[in-house]
């Protein structure tokens, strides 16, 4: 039997196919056709060439991506002069709390507004004023993590 016999029973073996992903050391070819026609090729795992192109094509391509993610957010953070970490857990925050959390927070957010007086300056007004505008319940479409989050007419039904 020659190695193109042997490549060709090793592929067919269904003990060299581990969900999916094709190993066998007898087989000497890198790259095998996948079980199904027409589907594309495969890595045979049990050469460490497999492995040198997985991590040389997976590595680089997360590298990049952390690169890219990390730049991007130094960029947001001076040019917007936002915390994104800390808008991110406020939006998640208050897209899971029911319709009453929500309600006495922004009651809480409003006596807070009033306890901001004539002496302030103009960023804790600033801040203050933007606190208000939280939205109350389902304006937040696409969070559904709370259980009211979308149902406007339970938002905002009169008690």
């Amino acid at each position: 039997m020659d190695q193109k016999e042997i490549n060709q029973a090793e592929w067919r073996n269904s003990d060299n196919w581990y969900f999916g992903i094709y190993n066998s050391p007898r087989d000497t070819r890198v790259w095998v056709a996948k079980r199904i026609p027409w589907t594309g090729w495969t890595l045979n795992f049990a050469h460490r060439a497999a492995w040198i192109w997985t991590f040389g094509v997976v590595v680089p391509a997360f590298v990049v991506a952390f690169v890219v993610t990390a730049a991007f957010e130094q960029f947001a953070r001076r040019r917007f002069a936002i915390d994104l970490d800390a808008a991110r857990g406020g939006v998640a925050a208050f897209a899971e709390l029911t319709v009453v959390e929500q309600r006495i927070l922004a009651a809480e957010v409003l006596v807070a507004r009033r306890d901001v007086g004539e002496d302030a300056g103009p960023e804790e007004r600033e801040v203050a004023d933007v606190a208000v505008e939280l939205p109350l319940g389902g304006a937040a479409p696409g969070l559904g993590l709370g259980e009211h989050v979308g149902h406007l007419r339970e938002a905002f039904a009169p008690h």
